[in-house]
């Protein structure tokens, strides 16, 4: 006989001839019940579902939480609908849960899934593919049916196709985000599965042009900076113009300046190279050109001159719409600002032939960008290389004391044995051991000068 003693949640427990308490889901209470009434003796009323009979009035407490189990029809968990119009959901992340109980029957493995369904995470298969898969293919023919506001709505309620027939098959999700989230997160039963339905909807949903961001789910797509850096030309090799550099007109009506090596010690502390004055008709025209290294390390040292000059307010903006010629004291005020094409174009305004200002266009990126990339790899060798070195002379003195330990031990030893023996003999291969000593010493001595003098060249060609 078959009694029924609890209710937990979604099922109920029987005490069985053992006197053990067995689990039932919703899905078996129905043959319980029916095996319950035939041992009775009692058929089910017509247009029923098998009735349970129990004396007492604690069954009839019980049955008014639980009307379904006196009669109506169930529906299978596998035949519940995907999705659902309307319905008013109070939950966190508009999910559902109705019992995470039902693991304790189920399971929390990936067992009960063929080799076609590993298939389906395990091997390229194409979106296509994934969406006519068995577990998938009742949603999406859902979905399809679906205009995009309607996929929009968060009125609209969703199952989830992985958790047909276990636990969460008849949880109902608000929205599809709700939806993305729970597939997303799943740790447990069939987690793999939850994430290839999840990649699936991602993609199917961006097809139509839908982004699904559930909260707090980043899904490993963060956006970050746009590989395609932005490029642009300038004058190489790198060059600072300075304005201002005229002095004074003679009687002649031609006007003189600063010369070049007056320049160059003027801002002796940037690293320039060269310096060039732009002459006209007139004389000097006031305008001078710094020019630097062509290397990155030039470039870097031009742009420490222009950004000095715009710290004091004397760059280029400064010069176009508010230049002071003279300061206090009467000493001419100068201003400076990375070369521009425009810039040696006016350069070269009255220059002919050779006396032109050579120059040419380049890529930022190549001729800078990219060699303090070198710079700081080459760096980071230099490094390692010191390192290594540091290791190899320590290596080496530990070796040179063993060996001189060794050699003393063994003249000892020698001594000691073969005092019978003439002396010459003995004296002659101890000579012999030393040289062979001293002649390895050498050879490692020469190849730590050399390795040293790599490691100084390779610092002397990395310097500007």
């Amino acid at each position: 006989m078959i009694t029924v003693i609890h209710f937990l949640g979604w099922g109920v427990c029987r005490k069985c001839s053992g006197g053990s308490l067995v689990k039932l889901s919703s899905e078996n209470v129905a043959n319980a019940s029916g095996k319950s009434a035939h041992n009775d003796g009692k058929i089910p009323a017509e247009g029923r579902g098998p009735q349970i009979s129990v004396p007492g009035t604690e069954w009839d407490y019980y049955s008014s939480w639980f009307p379904q189990l006196n009669g109506g029809e169930e529906r299978k968990k596998d035949e519940l609908p995907n999705c659902q119009d309307g319905g008013v959901i109070d939950d966190k992340n508009g999910i559902v849960d109705n019992s995470d109980d039902e693991e304790e029957i189920f399971g929390s493995s990936d067992d009960e899934l063929s080799e076609d369904d590993f298939d389906l995470y395990t091997s390229e298969k194409s979106h296509e593919m994934r969406k006519k898969n068995k577990w998938f293919k009742g949603f999406f023919d859902d979905l399809e049916k679906l205009t995009v506001e309607e996929m929009n709505s968060p009125g609209r309620k969703w199952h989830c196709p992985a958790c047909k027939g276990g636990p969460g098959a008849i949880d109902w999700y608000r929205g599809l985000e709700p939806l993305m989230y729970h597939a997303m997160t799943r740790k447990t039963r069939r987690a793999k599965l939850h994430r290839v339905f999840a990649e699936t909807l991602d993609e199917e949903t961006r097809r139509w042009g839908i982004s699904l961001a559930p909260l707090g789910v980043a899904f490993g797509r963060w956006e970050g900076l746009n590989e395609r850096v932005k490029d642009y030309e300038i004058v190489w090799p790198p060059m600072v113009v300075i304005m201002n550099t005229r002095y004074e007109q003679e009687e002649n009506g031609k006007w003189i300046g600063m010369g070049n090596q007056e320049l160059l010690d003027h801002f002796k502390s940037y690293a320039a190279l060269k310096a060039r004055h732009s002459y006209g008709p007139q004389g000097h025209r006031g305008m001078s050109i710094l020019i630097f290294d062509d290397t990155a390390a030039g470039y870097l040292e031009a742009a420490r001159l222009h950004k000095h000059f715009k710290d004091q307010g004397r760059d280029r903006n400064a010069w176009d719409s508010n230049r002071v010629s003279c300061c206090s004291g009467g000493k001419r005020q100068l201003y400076g600002y990375m070369a521009l094409k425009k810039d040696l174009d006016i350069f070269n305004l009255h220059s002919q032939g050779r006396s032109k200002l050579k120059y040419e266009m380049r890529s930022y990126q190549e001729m800078v960008e990219r060699q303090i990339k070198q710079i700081n790899e080459n760096s980071q060798q230099i490094v390692k290389f010191k390192d290594k070195i540091a290791q190899e002379q320590k290596h080496s003195k530990v070796l040179a004391e063993s060996v001189s330990r060794l050699s003393k031990e063994l003249r000892k030893s020698i001594e000691k044995s073969c005092d019978g023996f003439p002396r010459t003999f003995f004296k002659d291969q101890i000579k012999i051991i030393h040289l062979a000593i001293d002649a390895k010493e050498d050879n490692f001595e020469k190849l730590q000068q050399e390795k040293w003098e790599k490691v100084e060249q390779s610092n002397a060609n990395l310097l500007p």
